[in-house]
């Protein structure tokens, strides 16, 4: 039989590439933005920031400190937490003042 541990690892570690496969999924849109320094596509900064807050939140969940054992949860959400904080960053450096605002 399995060890129930090494089952929760592994399946841990593949919603681990996944969730970071999703968080980068935006990364071709960004890395045109950049490339041509304008946001030309319609991008609603609403869901990033959403995405942002829901990793920080996750993150803080994932501490050892209150509750220990998450580390495969930090390290998708602490990843996920870099890669949506660089898509805001791109995002107020090269978008439009009207899109700044709203």
């Amino acid at each position: 039989m399995v060890d129930k541990d090494v089952v929760r690892v592994v399946f841990g570690i593949i919603a681990n590439v996944i969730s970071i496969c999703l968080f980068a999924s935006e990364m071709p849109i960004f890395y045109k933005a950049v490339k041509k320094s304008n946001l030309l596509e319609d991008i609603n900064a609403g869901y990033y920031l959403a995405m942002t807050m829901n990793c920080i939140f996750l993150v803080l969940y994932g501490v050892p400190f209150f509750h220990p054992g998450n580390l495969l949860l930090l390290t998708a959400f602490g990843t996920g937490l870099a890669i949506h904080i660089t898509y805001l960053t791109i995002f107020l450096l090269y978008a439009s003042c009207n899109k700044r605002v709203r």
